[in-house]
């Protein structure tokens, strides 16, 4: 069976995350994914520590299409380089693996 990747992203807004999120879904580049609002983070930018907020979406998908996806996203993102991971899955359940790449598999 294919292989399942998890690509993670975050977002500066709500708004952005359900944006992208439903349109990666319609246009079946990801099965499904989790929004997880209000993630508090800290990075180094220009000399110091910042704190801020940001939103994270797990896009669920298979090997096939992950790079598209990524591709797509970094199209639709506010930032000029958006945080983006591609998460390698070793093993996943057998059905729900066999139902994401049904469902992201256009015909």
């Amino acid at each position: 069976m294919e292989r399942i990747i998890l690509v993670y992203a975050t977002f500066s807004s709500m708004v952005e995350a359900e944006r992208t999120s439903h349109q990666m879904v319609e246009r079946r580049l990801a099965a499904s994914v989790n929004i997880l609002p209000r993630v508090l983070s800290y990075s180094w930018q220009e000399g110091t520590v910042e704190r801020g907020e940001e939103i994270i979406a797990v896009f669920k998908t298979r090997m096939a299409v992950a790079e598209t996806l990524r591709t797509e996203i970094r199209n639709t993102h506010s930032s000029s380089t958006p945080p983006i991971f591609l998460v390698s899955i070793d093993e996943a359940d057998s059905g729900y693996q066999a139902w994401i790449v049904e469902e992201t598999t256009t015909s």
